[in-house]
């Protein structure tokens, strides 16, 4: 879905494959995969694809096919970050449209053993709930280091830098809901 719609993008727009890999620094091979659903882009990828299609990144992964409120687990996107392969996100919300604005963002998360989701810490200007479905993470903020197991929960207060570590020897999943939404990550 998310590949088939940034091709679709590039072709409306005329540009090639070997046009979008010079205006975006990422290999032509890579590109294709990614159209072809062979690999999921990372945060990063997407937003340099964004910039060279001229839209949003979290506007790319909109399907204008698809005005539904609702996402089935196969039609919910899954992305990863800048330079890791070890933090998978998977968007469970509808994305922004013309038609309708979210103004809640939840995302899964799958944090693989003896990994954190960032290399540093991350700020956005919204409220974040963390809710572990399976495993166990900490949640590291300034001074604070904040233990969670399964079915538990802590809130991250807007603009406070944080980032999420398993020290444990199994993956970790759960929960990141946001409030405001953010649909322009930045890492």
């Amino acid at each position: 879905m998310l590949g088939e719609h940034i091709r679709n993008l590039r072709k409306e727009k005329s540009i090639t494959l070997a046009q979008l890999s010079e205006q975006t620094n990422l290999s032509a091979g890579y590109l294709s995969q990614v159209e072809r659903g062979i690999v999921d882009p990372s945060l990063s990828s997407l937003r340099k694809i964004a910039t060279a299609l001229d839209v949003p990144p979290m506007l790319l992964m909109d399907d204008p096919f698809s005005k539904n409120l609702t996402l089935h687990r196969h039609e919910q996107p899954i992305i990863g970050h800048p330079g890791s392969t070890t933090v998978k996100y998977t968007i469970m919300t509808t994305l922004p449209s013309s038609e309708y604005m979210p103004a809640t963002l939840v995302l899964g998360f799958t944090l693989d053993p003896h990994s954190q989701d960032f290399e540093k810490p991350i700020t956005h200007n919204t409220e974040e709930i963390v809710i572990v479905n399976k495993g166990q993470v900490e949640v590291q903020l300034m001074n604070q280091s904040i233990l969670l197991s399964e079915g538990d929960t802590t809130i991250i207060r807007k603009n406070l830098p944080h980032f999420i570590v398993n020290y444990r020897d199994e993956p970790a999943s759960g929960l990141s809901i946001m409030t405001p939404a953010i649909w322009s990550l930045k890492f």
